[in-house]
């Protein structure tokens, strides 16, 4: 991965996302485009805090640090 100088604005999240599987559980190997979509991926940066309303709302997801 290439190190991007992206910060997200306030309620938003920056995913990078996982790699397509080219095999299944029980061996059998698929074509490029074959398949769906990667639905899982990893959280790379989070935005902050944003306001609604007047109140302070923070992000409901936290960034785990390795």
């Amino acid at each position: 991965m290439t190190k991007l100088n992206l910060k997200p604005t306030a309620g938003y999240l920056i995913i990078e996302p996982l790699e397509k599987e080219v095999k299944t559980a029980s061996g059998i190997y698929l074509p490029g485009n074959a398949g769906e979509k990667p639905q899982k991926g990893k959280v790379i940066a989070v935005g902050g805090s944003m306001f609604v309303d007047g109140h302070e709302t923070k992000s409901p997801v936290k960034l785990a640090r390795p």
